[in-house]
């Protein structure tokens, strides 16, 4: 049966009881009025877009399927069948025959960076196999860009190239020319800088290791390699010139890229006072063809002492939720470990192969307890960096401490990354209600990095997606990376098997339904927005994606092959592939 368009939002305003009411009455009769009049319009003149002959995945409640969907003013008017929408359409309604294709929500990536997506003379080496392919990039991409420019790139893993060792400067010198270079490695807990890079940083041998940091060293000389891990990569980060319009242009670059792999909505990590202010100017209107942004906020604690860093809370005019429908505070983000790639991630249990070593935390413990304490009761959400189990509980302590000195109904706070979850550890995130937001993606492409540090009984628990469900504990899709997208975290969720054909826990692959549910609906959740947008329903906001093939019946190596065909946000078609 066809649902027609019908909905009411408000927005509750602090005030006098009587004050308030009769400002609510007011509004719910003014949104009630302009809805009837948005359908009645619908009705008369046809909707904006109707998308017939599909299949339609809903994300609702029931997981409800329907042949076509019509969008008016921004948002979903009617669901139903091919008959019910086409009886909809006016003279000026844009008809789609989608031929069988598959429509889903728009995608909420819920933890990515934008790092690298709009860089100028960004040179990604993801793909790269060997170090001489590195070098052959970075060859190509120096003779195409400004003598002593900057480059930088990123997407190398010792484990993909032909090598099995991380590059280091002398590797990449001769092919950088006279550019200062740094290349990223995945997960961006370090990076490759070349000689001329470590020239502008002031990096030599006599450098001490920052706090937080690594300076990777040559074993026989003490000559730095090249390779800065955590905070050491501050050193370097620092002395890149810095230009508004890079940042901006960078941003609309990202926005782009991820309206192509069918994102309407990207939690942007770790983002800085100097990034918010881009993110603003962008935003204003007339803005162009942009994801719905929800910014988190970093909160940078190495080497700051607990006083400056409550002061810093205190100062802050802003908390999670300010904003729009396009642009948003979220979640306070903090670090607590560092990551798998560089195996800094902190573990209960040391590393295989390497006794004795446990990662490394990034936070004391009594600091932690503090920010978290002072961060919730001011009303901030709070999403913290745990990759290690030992780093779940430390975040878990600092929660449960917080919510029982100040209690707060549905603060919504999460962890994310979580690889490898304690069974005590699970039942709490139960318990207190906190979201994980993982990256199913990393299966594939992370799956030897895995196998590399964990033995065999942790890696059949890494990312144990399965298990956490079963337990109650919600769970959020991201991809943290680009150039992975949701289509490779769907993959990754239901086939658990990494790049090299190895099976990572099998036992925790779920249906590509829950998958679905997990990177459209469960992401609106987050933000408080499960009644406006994450499922394609009557009264939402119309961000929808179309893919190019059904995902819900095809061979699972179909979905890695699949292809996002048009995406679109706020009932505008925003790519068309």
């Amino acid at each position: 049966m066809m649902r027609s368009f019908i909905g009411d939002r408000t927005e509750r305003k602090r005030g006098d009881w009587r004050r308030w009411t009769m400002a609510a009455s007011a509004m719910i009769i003014a949104v009630l009025a302009a809805l009837s009049l948005s359908f009645a319009r619908a009705m008369a003149e046809g909707p904006d877009i109707v998308l017939i002959n599909g299949k339609v995945f809903t994300c609702d409640a029931a997981n409800s399927i329907h042949q076509a969907v019509a969008i008016a003013d921004g948002r979903f008017a009617a669901v139903g069948t091919n008959e019910e929408i086409r009886a909809l359409a006016g003279p000026s309604t844009k008809v789609i025959d989608l031929r069988g294709r598959l429509v889903l929500p728009g995608f909420i990536d819920a933890h990515i960076h934008p790092i690298g997506l709009g860089i100028p003379n960004y040179l990604d080496v993801s793909q790269a196999t060997s170090i001489a392919e590195i070098r052959r990039a970075l060859a190509e991409q120096a003779a195409e860009t400004p003598a002593g420019q900057w480059i930088r790139g990123g997407g190398w893993l010792e484990e993909n190239l032909a090598e099995q060792r991380a590059p280091t400067r002398w590797d990449i010198d001769e092919a950088a020319g006279d550019h200062p270079v740094i290349l990223f490695k995945q997960g961006w807990h370090a990076l490759l800088a070349n000689s001329r890079a470590l020239w502008r940083a002031r990096i030599t041998r006599e450098t001490p290791d920052p706090p937080g940091g690594h300076i990777v060293r040559d074993p026989q000389t003490g000559e730095p390699t090249g390779l800065l891990e955590e905070a050491a990569m501050d050193l370097v980060i620092a002395v890149i010139p810095k230009r508004p319009t890079d940042t901006i242009e960078g941003l609309r670059q990202t926005c782009t890229r991820l309206l192509k792999y069918g994102i309407t909505t990207a939690y942007f990590s770790s983002e800085l006072p100097e990034t918010l202010r881009a993110y603003q100017q962008l935003y204003r209107p007339p803005r162009p063809a942009m994801v719905r942004a929800i910014i988190r906020p970093w909160l940078y604690t190495t080497g700051r002492t607990t006083a400056d860093l409550l002061a810093q809370l205190e100062g802050w005019p802003v908390i999670s939720g300010l904003g729009n429908e396009w642009l948003r505070i979220g979640e306070l983000k903090i670090f607590v470990d560092g990551g798998i790639t560089t195996q800094s991630a902190l573990m209960w249990k040391a590393y295989k192969g390497r006794p004795g070593y446990f990662g490394v935390q990034s936070i004391d413990k009594e600091t932690l307890n503090a920010v978290v304490k002072k961060a919730h009761r001011l009303g901030w959400q709070i999403h913290f960096h745990t990759c290690g189990d030992r780093a779940i509980d430390l975040a878990l302590d600092a929660l449960e401490a917080a919510q029982k000195a100040f209690p707060r109904k549905d603060a919504r706070h999460s962890l994310t990354h979580t690889y490898v979850i304690s069974p005590r550890a699970i039942e709490r995130l139960a318990r207190l209600n906190v979201a994980v937001v993982v990256q199913p993606n990393f299966i594939y492409t992370l799956g030897r990095r895995f196998a590399f540090s964990f033995e065999e009984e942790r890696l059949r628990r890494v990312i144990p997606v399965k298990t956490l469900l079963d337990h109650g504990v919600r769970v959020v899709f991201s991809s943290d990376n680009i150039p992975i997208g949701p289509l490779q975290g769907l993959y990754g969720a239901v086939h658990r098997v990494s790049r090299d054909g190895r099976p990572i826990g099998p036992e925790e692959e779920i249906t590509i339904e829950q998958a679905i549910r997990l990177y459209t609906i469960a992401g609106a959740y987050l933000a408080f927005d499960e009644r406006r947008k994450g499922s394609i329903e009557v009264g939402k906001l119309a961000d929808a994606v179309v893919i190019d093939r059904d995902l819900l019946t095809v061979p699972v190596e179909e979905i890695r092959r699949a292809r996002v065909d048009m995406t679109i946000v706020g009932g505008r078609i925003v790519y068309q592939r």
